[in-house]
């Protein structure tokens, strides 16, 4: 019986397993990409320029600013509400709009886009990040 609970304990903590946690996968998605776009294909607010054809997002010192299909192609996940749920109970939303959605439908100086504000400081972190209660 231990053996099993080693093995078993192990393997969920193995990249494997994150299939079997879809709001991990989710996340980790989301990692990744912000981990090998900064400055690529995300880029500084502060320096905002016209030309964002190529551009997933931006960000500043406490966010990152997703365009919602960036995160729809990034996590492959369709459901925008799945989407906002997961990123909302793991505590990652940093700003919402005024009536409470997860996504902002305004960012100077960009103007009129649909992005989430993600908390760039968790994001950025190499820690599992526990649903909050």
């Amino acid at each position: 019986h231990a053996a099993v609970v080693w093995a078993w304990a192990n393997y969920r903590q193995s990249e494997d397993a994150a299939v079997l946690d879809p709001d991990q996968l989710i996340i980790e998605n989301l990692r990744q990409y912000i981990a090998t776009n900064l400055n690529v294909k995300l880029r500084e607010l502060a320096y905002y320029g016209d030309d964002y054809r190529e551009v997933g997002g931006w960000y500043d010192d406490a966010c990152v600013y997703l365009l919602s299909k960036t995160v729809a192609e990034v996590t492959g996940e369709r459901s925008k509400t799945k989407v906002s749920r997961t990123l909302t109970a793991h505590g990652l939303i940093a700003r919402s709009d005024e009536e409470g959605r997860a996504t902002l439908r305004y960012l100077p100086p960009v103007g009129k886009v649909t992005v989430y504000a993600l908390d760039r400081r968790k994001l950025m972190d190499d820690g599992y990040i526990e649903p909050e209660a």
